[in-house]
C-alpha cells in the first residue's frame, strides 16, 4: 500500500471501528436508575441489547454510553476505567456527563460527543482528570457538543470537531482547567468554537492548530485585566487558519489597554483571511492585531489602543458622564457606530452596551460623578419599564466601582 491516510479517512476508520463490536468489549448504557447520579454505581448502567447490570467495575474494554441529562446526568467523582466515553450517540438523544473533584477517567481510547444529526453530547470537566490517549475526542460528528473544562484537566490524543457538514462543536476553557491534545486540534466541516476564558486556564497542543475552509471556525479569547489569557493557546508545530476563520476577543471585566498574546508557536503560523481575522465586533472595540516572530516563536498578538478603549465614545482616552450623555443620545439607535456608543459592534445601542461603558467607568480619570448618580442625569429614553428593570441587576454590580 503506498501514500499516506488523510486525517479524514483516519477518522472515518476509527468511527468505523468503533461501531462495530469487537470481541471481549462489551457497551453499557447509562441509566441512573439508582437516581444517585453516581456514575461508578453499577446499578446505574445495563449491558446494552440486555437487562444486565454490570457486576464488576468497568475495564479497559468497556465502552461506555450517557444518553441522559438534567436530573438524570453521569457524575464522575472517583476513578473508573472504560474504552469509549460517548454521550449523544443515537438519535435524538441528549447525554450529559460531569466530572468533578475526585473523579479520574482512564479511557484505553477516547471520547465521543454527539454522533447522531439529532443527538447533543455535553462533558463538563470541573475538577479530577480525564485521560484519553489513544485516538481521537470528537466534539460533534453529525450532531451538536460541547467539552468545557473549567477545573481538572483533559489529556487526549487528537480532537476533532465539527467533523461533518451537519455537526457543531464548542471547546472552553477556563477557570483554573487545563487541556494538553498530544497531536492535533482539527476545525472540520462543521462549526467549531474555541473558547479560552482568563489568564489561569492552560491549553497546550503538542503538534497542530488547523481550522479547515469548509466550516466555520471561532476563536473567542476572554482577557483577565492585564493577565490576557496567560500564554494563550500554545501550539509546538503548525498553526494553519482557514480564510473564514474569526478571532473575537473581549474582557472578561473591565478593559486594559495593551498588547496580548494569544495564540504562539514554534513552527509556522499560516492566516489565511487575508488580514480580516478578527471579528467585526472586535474591529469595532478597537482591536487590531499581528503575527511577529518573537525569536522564534511567532504569535499572534491583539492591541487596544487608548483611543479606543471599551466605553470611550468620544475618543478622549476618558470614560465618563460625556460617554454616557452620548450613549443616551443614542438610545435604541440601530444604525449606530463606535462615535454613538455601539461598543459591542452590533450596530444598536442598547444594555449590552451600558453594560460596557459602567464596567469601564473612570477609566483614564477618577469619575466626575459615581455612576448610578450619572444615570440619574441622563435620560434614557423609552422603552423605560424594561430598561429600568434592567438596569436594577446593573446598578448593583456597578456601584462598587463607580461609588
Amino acid at each position: 500500500m503506498t501514500g499516506q491516510l488523510t486525517r479524514t479517512s483516519l477518522w472515518l476508520a476509527a468511527i468505523l471501528f468503533a461501531a462495530v463490536p469487537v470481541m471481549g468489549q462489551t457497551v453499557y448504557v447509562w441509566t441512573n436508575n439508582a437516581a444517585d447520579n453516581d456514575f461508578t454505581n453499577l446499578n446505574n448502567w445495563y449491558q446494552e441489547g440486555t437487562t444486565t447490570l454490570p457486576t464488576v467495575p468497568f475495564t479497559a474494554t468497556d465502552n461506555l454510553l450517557v444518553e441522559k441529562d438534567g436530573t438524570d446526568k453521569a457524575v464522575l467523582s472517583s476513578a473508573t476505567l472504560g474504552r469509549w466515553l460517548r454521550a449523544g450517540w443515537y438519535p435524538g438523544t441528549i447525554g450529559l456527563i460531569e466530572v468533578v473533584s475526585g473523579g479520574q477517567a482512564d479511557l484505553s481510547n477516547s471520547i465521543y460527543l454527539g454522533y447522531d444529526a439529532t443527538a447533543v453530547g455535553t462533558l463538563n470537566i470541573m475538577g479530577g482528570v480525564v485521560n484519553a490517549n489513544s485516538s481521537y475526542t470528537t466534539i460533534g460528528g453529525l450532531g451538536q457538543a460541547s467539552l468545557t473544562i473549567s477545573s481538572g484537566s483533559l489529556s487526549t490524543n487528537r480532537m476533532n470537531m465539527g467533523h461533518e457538514a451537519s455537526g457543531s462543536g464548542v471547546l472552553e476553557v477556563s477557570g483554573t482547567g487545563s487541556l494538553y491534545i498530544d497531536n492535533y486540534l482539527s476545525g472540520n466541516l462543521g462549526d467549531s468554537t474555541v473558547r479560552l476564558i482568563g489568564s489561569t486556564a492552560s491549553f497546550q497542543i503538542n503538534d497542530d492548530l488547523t481550522a479547515d475552509a469548509q466550516g466555520t471556525n471561532l476563536f473567542e479569547f476572554q482577557l483577565d485585566g492585564a493577565n490576557g489569557v496567560g500564554t494563550g493557546i500554545v501550539v509546538t508545530n503548525v498553526i494553519d487558519l482557514a480564510a473564514n476563520a474569526q478571532v473575537d476577543v473581549s474582557f472578561l471585566g473591565a478593559s486594559v489597554n495593551g498588547t496580548y498574546t494569544l495564540m504562539s508557536t514554534t513552527g509556522t503560523f499560516t492566516d489565511n483571511t487575508g488580514g480580516s481575522l478578527l471579528t467585526a465586533a472586535s474591529v469595532t472595540a478597537g482591536w487590531s492585531y499581528a503575527i511577529v516572530d518573537d525569536a522564534g516563536t511567532k504569535k499572534l498578538q491583539v492591541t487596544l489602543g487608548s483611543g479606543y478603549h471599551p466605553g470611550d465614545a468620544n475618543g478622549d482616552g476618558l470614560v465618563n458622564l460625556s460617554d454616557l450623555q452620548i450613549l443616551g443620545d443614542n438610545w435604541q439607535s440601530t444604525t449606530a457606530g463606535w462615535a454613538e456608543a455601539d461598543f459591542t459592534g452590533d450596530n444598536v445601542v442598547n444594555l449590552a452596551d451600558l453594560q460596557i461603558l459602567g464596567d469601564n467607568w473612570g477609566f483614564g480619570t477618577g469619575p466626575d460623578v459615581s455612576f448610578d448618580e450619572a444615570l440619574a442625569q441622563v435620560a434614557i429614553p423609552e422603552p423605560a419599564s424594561l430598561c429600568m428593570l434592567l438596569l436594577g441587576g446593573l446598578l448593583a454590580t456597578l456601584r462598587r466601582r463607580g461609588g
